[in-house]
């Protein structure tokens, strides 16, 4: 930077906006560091075959678990330098009560893609209890006594409750004076959402 130009202090943020930076970084890096630790089996190709087996996965599968763990530690990897970076850029600025508050929508964000998340990881279909599903022809399948009937679709439950994430999300989360409820909500959701997900995918041995 030229010495004749003045260095300009960051613009100052609200309260709000401060808390709202924080928890947006907050789920960033509890997402980056649980990708991390669960796909360090994919990464150093320790995963068992078959649950309950002692042997690991042989040469050819581990050249296609540790391309996936390689993937999964450098997007934990980015997450978690986001999270830093929120953090040092917010720590910087001003809190005055008619600072920015810009934040909130990222807030809003990690909810709506949170709760998103949590939704695909509920079932399609579903049959009722002791009663064998066959997904691909969508059918319950009584195994005892060979009855075969329609399998109860939740896909436009699924796509309704996806559809209103953002508009929760953006109308809710993101609302000024909010912050009270809009914080606990977007952990929740992102907690729950990413975490499902994480768990199964390269965290099934896990669960």
């Amino acid at each position: 930077m030229p010495g004749n130009v003045p260095w300009t202090p960051p613009a100052p943020i609200a309260a709000s906006g401060r808390v709202a930076a924080w928890t947006v970084a907050a789920c960033l890096a509890a997402a980056g560091l649980a990708t991390i630790a669960l796909s360090w089996n994919e990464l150093t190709c320790t995963t068992v075959v078959d649950p309950g087996g002692d042997r690991v996965a042989p040469a050819s599968v581990c050249e296609v678990l540790t391309g996936i763990g390689g993937l999964a530690l450098i997007l934990g990897a980015a997450a978690i330098a986001g999270a830093l970076i929120i953090v040092l850029r917010i720590r910087r600025r001003a809190v005055t009560e008619t600072g920015a508050d810009g934040w909130r929508w990222g807030m809003g964000i990690v909810f709506t893609i949170g709760l998103a998340v949590l939704v695909t990881r509920f079932p399609n279909q579903t049959c009722p209890s002791g009663v064998h599903l066959s997904a691909p022809f969508g059918l319950c399948i009584d195994t005892a006594s060979g009855d075969r009937f329609d399998a109860t679709s939740w896909v436009w439950l699924k796509l309704l409750a996806v559809g209103l994430a953002p508009v929760v999300g953006f109308g809710i989360v993101a609302r000024r004076g909010a912050t009270a409820i809009a914080v606990p909500l977007a952990l929740i959701a992102w907690a729950a959402g990413i975490g499902w997900l994480l768990i199964d995918t390269i965290g099934r041995e896990y669960a």
